[in-house]
């Protein structure tokens, strides 16, 4: 069981280590709202990731320094956008949203997501400083402010293919056994599907 506080440090220390996933993840889950799949790692770890929402991360991603996910907004039809009026205690709450970032998604240092983007897809890249208003979709990737989409990752063909293993529900050990396949997608694929007939 970890204490109420922990520091970020070792917080990072633990999350690298197989056993401790489970305990780490619960920490997160409800100390900051945030829920993180295996293997992955970043900033999403500190306090300052998840402002004002709740998020959910898949496996293998790869989240840069100072990354902030701002889940909720000011009522801009109001009078006044002031949080003074829209106060906890005047019996007013603030709508909080859900983002959910896929598997195997890297979000480069700096990025911003707004409360508009509530799906980052499986394979997604965001470029560094980025200002994500909406949702990334799979195998894209994006950068700027607001972020655009500049190219797909891969082709159709082979982003389905890559869909279709769900290669990001197995364990490192696993994937390690082939570590040469990684970079080489085509012959990555062929042997997911051997393994999966």
């Amino acid at each position: 069981i970890l204490p109420k506080r922990i520091s970020n440090r070792y917080l990072n220390y633990l999350i690298k280590k197989p056993n401790n996933y489970e305990i780490v993840n619960q920490y997160l889950k409800n100390k900051r709202k945030v829920k993180i799949g295996k293997y992955t790692y970043g900033s999403c770890t500190q306090p300052g990731f998840n402002i004002g929402g709740e998020v959910e991360i898949g496996n293998y991603c790869s989240i840069g320094g100072n990354v902030h996910y701002f889940g909720a907004n000011h009522p801009m039809d109001w009078v006044s956008t002031s949080a003074y009026f829209y106060n906890k205690k005047f019996g007013y709450h603030v709508k909080r949203n859900k983002l959910v970032i896929g598997n195997d998604v890297w979000i480069g240092y700096g990025v911003i997501i707004t409360c508009g983007c509530k799906y980052i897809g499986d394979g997604a890249v965001i470029g560094a400083g980025s200002i994500v208003t909406k949702d990334v979709e799979p195998y894209s990737v994006v950068a700027g402010n607001p972020a655009r989409k500049i190219k797909s990752r891969f082709d159709e063909n082979t982003i389905n293919a890559l869909n279709s293993s769900m290669w990001w529900n197995k364990d490192i050990e696993y994937l390690m056994k082939d570590y040469e396949l990684i970079k080489d997608v085509k012959e990555f694929i062929k042997m997911m599907n051997r393994e999966i007939k």
